[in-house]
């Protein structure tokens, strides 16, 4: 799932760093057992130093969510990520967060059960303003929803969208864009979070937007879908990644020819008493970076 990007809170670099995410664009293609995720996310240096700033995924572990007590989080394939147009080399890195000075500023749905990242670093100019992107496939199942000895076994993505606390000012815009595909059809949701804020068309995209503001954990997106499709479209990526690899344009909709997506709630157990187990879709998207271990001042 998508984590928001954090800069540590070292003093010093919150001081002199003044690091800001501006927006974040997130689309995907889904398909029963697959989504294919791409994340443009706008960050500028508001100070008048150069920023050399250490980012991070999450790479394994889970999270809480409003809807569901636990989720679990699935490996992401073919990461990709760019920095102004550059492909950036991206490592392995253990850390452990609990007792660092940044703690509190990780977001809490997952602050107490990562420990593994994909970690990488960048420039920042002064007065800069430049895109970062992101891409990757995930597993979206199928997976259990369980409570006790009762299981549901069918498809989930989510994107954690919860915004650190050690970002400059306000996020103007994030925005998500979900393109059903695969044969799914919107009346094959059965639970979406957050309730009444999702529209859709009938091209089969799905969307989502917050403006003016930093999205809080409340705002971590949750889907469940059903198929009965019985093609592996995830073995069938891995085998023909070049059918599946293509742009995925975001198209601003037209508010006249959109509806309010129902909310269903992820039925069958009770609120807050079960859990996803196994495989998920975990979107570690750049809303989920982690500024970990330092800012430095050049």
């Amino acid at each position: 799932m998508g984590r928001a990007v954090v800069p540590l809170p070292l003093k010093s670099a919150a001081a002199e760093g003044r690091i800001a995410m501006e927006s974040q664009t997130i689309t995907a293609d889904l398909y029963p057992g697959l989504a294919l995720i791409r994340w443009k996310i706008v960050l500028s240096n508001r100070g008048g130093k150069n920023i050399q700033i250490s980012l991070a995924l999450p790479k394994s572990g889970s999270f809480t969510h409003d809807e569901i007590s636990i989720i679990k989080l699935d490996s992401l394939f073919d990461l990709k990520i760019s920095w102004k147009g550059r492909e950036q080399m991206v490592k392995t890195i253990t850390a452990d967060l609990r007792s660092s000075d940044g703690y509190l500023s990780l977001p809490e749905s997952y602050r107490d059960s990562v420990s593994q990242w994909y970690g990488w670093a960048v420039d920042i100019p002064p007065g800069s303003r430049d895109t970062l992107r992101l891409s990757y496939a995930v597993r979206t199942g199928p997976a259990q929803l369980a409570r006790g000895g009762n299981v549901r076994r069918s498809f989930f993505l989510g994107f954690l969208l919860e915004q650190a606390r050690a970002w400059e000012g306000q996020m103007q815009d994030t925005e998500l864009q979900i393109d059903l595909k695969g044969r799914l059809l919107s009346s094959q949701v059965f639970g979406i979070y957050p309730r009444e804020v999702f529209e859709y068309d009938d091209q089969g995209r799905l969307y989502f937007q917050i403006s003016g503001r930093n999205p809080i954990r409340h705002d971590d997106v949750l889907m469940g879908y059903d198929s009965k499709d019985g093609f592996d479209y995830f073995a069938d990526y891995l085998q023909n990644k070049d059918k599946y690899d293509r742009p995925i344009n975001r198209i601003q909709p037209d508010s006249l020819k959109t509806s309010k997506m129902p909310s269903g709630r992820f039925d069958v157990y009770p609120f807050k008493e079960y859990a996803i187990l196994g495989t998920l879709a975990a979107c570690l998207g750049l809303a989920a970076l982690l500024v970990i271990y330092l800012i430095r001042r050049r």
